[in-house]
């Protein structure tokens, strides 16, 4: 019985709050809207689509995310997520969530 104890509270130090994630997305998008968060599961790159009034905007938005090396690595945006859009440029951001 103790090491079954032990072993949920290991499973539950490992995990990460999706609130938290979510908090931390929104503060990093400086003057870009987010539009879309999607993730299925840990392992699985989280994704966040959005749009900015320029280009500058959105790659501003991915150094954010980027810089915040505690939470998200391996943080690309594929110049073909960059598109015209009638608010500016749509992009899409994809970042894996450090364990």
């Amino acid at each position: 019985f103790n090491r079954r104890v032990a072993l949920a509270q290991t499973a539950t130090k490992d995990r990460i709050s999706w609130g938290t994630v979510l908090s931390r997305v929104t503060a990093l998008r400086g003057n870009a809207v987010i539009t879309r968060v999607f993730f299925q599961e840990r392992g699985m790159p989280l994704a966040i689509s959005g749009v900015a009034p320029n280009e500058t905007g959105a790659i501003g938005m991915k150094n954010n995310v980027a810089a915040e090396k505690a939470l998200f690595e391996n943080v690309s945006m594929p110049l073909s997520q960059i598109r015209p859009a009638p608010e500016g440029v749509s992009f899409g951001i994809n970042a894996d969530i450090k364990r």
